[in-house]
């Protein structure tokens, strides 16, 4: 036997719900920090400058971003390095890895000539990529249109 259920409301009340009505609603709080698109790969240093290659990312968002889990690599797919859990950045500000020299720094691959930096969230979707075809001089910088630019810092 099918039941159907009915909201009858009559008065002031129904013409209330017979019209659209849009409020705002507050969103969910979450325990933990989600991860978001906001952030983006914004300086490449390529060149073995000091302390090595290194890629600065920056996050662009209101909201502070959790890295745990996302995976930076160049143009070769083995080349991996993934970001320890706890690992946030806070709305406008920047984050920096380096490459392993003299056994200390985070990432074990270097940034070659012709390459590429690649940002992955943790199931593995690609969020941002930025690309070369010679060394930067001193490095790469993303521009607000988004293009890569040599720096001269």
């Amino acid at each position: 036997m099918v039941h159907t259920r009915r909201l009858v409301a009559g008065g002031a009340l129904g013409a209330l719900i017979a019209t659209t009505f849009i409020a705002p609603v507050a969103a969910p709080a979450f325990a933990a920090v989600l991860p978001s698109t906001s952030v983006k790969i914004n300086e490449v240093v390529t060149s073995g400058g000091d302390p090595g290659d290194w890629i600065e990312f920056l996050n662009t968002g209101g909201e502070p971003v959790n890295l745990s889990g996302f995976i930076v690599r160049d143009d070769k797919d083995s080349n991996v390095f993934t970001f320890a859990d706890g690992t946030i950045i806070a709305p406008g500000e920047y984050l920096v890895i380096d490459a392993v020299e003299d056994g200390v720094g985070d990432f074990d691959f270097g940034l070659g000539k012709e390459d590429q930096v690649r940002l992955f969230d943790p199931a593995n979707v690609l969020i941002d990529e930025v690309s070369w075809s010679a060394h930067g001089a001193p490095s790469w910088g993303r521009l607000d249109s988004g293009e890569l630019q040599q720096t001269l810092e």
